[in-house]
């Protein structure tokens, strides 16, 4: 009796032995399988993505004067830039044509003149009339990069027109060239349509530059 209760006991040990490791060997299978799908999970994490910016292309500077010619002096080495329409004329006060020492760009209202250096004569308004009103006046001007303060003068007399009112600029440039710019004198043409072209002139004498 004694030894079948010995034999049962042993028996007993052996199933729970077995049952131990057989429950053990289940939950390290789950932990592997557990740590497998966190493997696969991380893995599965999509990669970001950049989305690429869009850039906007740097702007070029546009030409200023845009479809204007270039009139070229090639005896005092200098040139600039004239708009279409504008007329160019050869003075020859005191000088031949050939030897363009002045040259003037005539627009409708106005006119700029180009003085070369060493001129026989300079050319330009010689006189001003009388007029009831006389008005000194300042412009700033900028020429191959450097600002130049110029003076100048407006005249008055009653009326509207480019007789009765108009206005003279002129100063020299370091090389010595003389430029004169204003209205012209004609009673035909009025002094508020000049001020409007008024900046064309300054354009031109700004396109200025020594060869």
């Amino acid at each position: 009796m004694k030894k079948l209760s010995a034999k049962i006991l042993a028996l007993v040990v052996v199933i729970i032995v077995v049952g131990v490791v057989f429950v053990g060997a289940g939950c390290g299978k789950k932990e592997a399988a557990d740590q497998t799908t966190s493997d696969a999970q991380v893995t599965a994490t999509p990669t970001p993505t950049t989305t690429p910016v869009a850039t906007t292309p740097a702007k070029t500077p546009t030409d200023l004067y845009g479809s204007w010619k270039t009139y070229t002096n090639d005896v005092h080495n200098y040139s600039f830039r004239y708009p279409d329409g504008a007329q160019i004329e050869i003075l020859d006060q005191g000088s031949s044509p050939a030897e363009k020492e002045c040259v003037q760009v005539s627009l409708t209202y106005g006119y700029v003149n180009f003085n070369a250096p060493g001129s026989k004569e300079m050319c330009g308004r010689t006189g001003v009339g009388v007029y009831a009103e006389t008005i000194d006046k300042e412009e700033n001007i900028t020429v191959g990069g450097k600002n130049y303060l110029i003076n100048g003068r407006e005249f008055v007399n009653p009326g509207n027109t480019l007789m009765d009112h108009n206005e003279t600029f002129f100063f020299n440039l370091d090389d010595g060239t003389r430029i004169e710019f204003g209205s012209k004198g004609d009673e035909s043409l009025a002094y508020a349509d000049y001020v409007k072209e008024r900046a064309e002139l300054i354009k031109i004498i700004e396109s200025y530059q020594k060869r």
